[in-house]
């Protein structure tokens, strides 16, 4: 069966399970799988498949375009790499290092702001600095954080406590 010739064993669950079941609802799928060329090699697409129905709403025959998208998957594999060896540096050092959004919250923490938070990044993700640091340490890390999210290169040091942990299991 020319089918089976050039999908993958994948490509035929997902078209049993997804593709055929979006083409009946829809009229149409689009997504990624992949397919087998020359020497059984297996080539990731991006691919469209319509189902074209009769007079009486029929699926009687399909038609697919696709598009070899082999580059854009080695980037995606490249950056989430790249996600996960910058993760792994930013856990290991002792540093405290965050990060905070446009909105003055937290976006990420790592293992060493937590320690220093006393609270895990689960509490302190999704936060404003100011119920993190207190009113206080907020108002003196502003002007930087400001000038930061301008996109101005910033560097200061100051010697911090602890915060008050007790905000976090209130």
């Amino acid at each position: 069966e020319p089918f089976a010739t050039f999908n993958t064993p994948a490509a035929r669950r997902l078209t049993t399970e997804a593709i055929l079941p979006a083409i009946r609802e829809h009229g149409a799928w689009v997504g990624e799988t992949s397919v087998l060329v020359a020497g059984g090699r297996e080539l990731p697409v991006s691919q469209l498949v319509i189902g074209h129905r009769d007079e009486r709403g029929r699926i009687t025959r399909y038609s697919a375009v696709m598009r070899d998208i082999t580059r854009q998957v080695e980037a995606r594999r490249q950056m989430q790499q790249q996600t996960a060896t910058l993760l792994a540096v930013c856990q290991s050092i002792p540093s405290i290092v965050a990060v905070v959004g446009l909105d003055s919250r937290y976006r990420f923490v790592n293992d060493a702001f937590e320690r220093w938070v006393g609270a895990p990044r689960e509490r302190i993700v999704g936060r404003h600095v100011r119920e993190v640091l207190g009113h206080a340490d907020y108002e003196r890390v502003e002007p930087w954080m400001r000038r930061g999210l301008a996109g101005e290169a910033v560097q200061f040091e100051r010697e911090y406590k602890a915060p008050d942990q007790s905000r976090f299991f209130a």
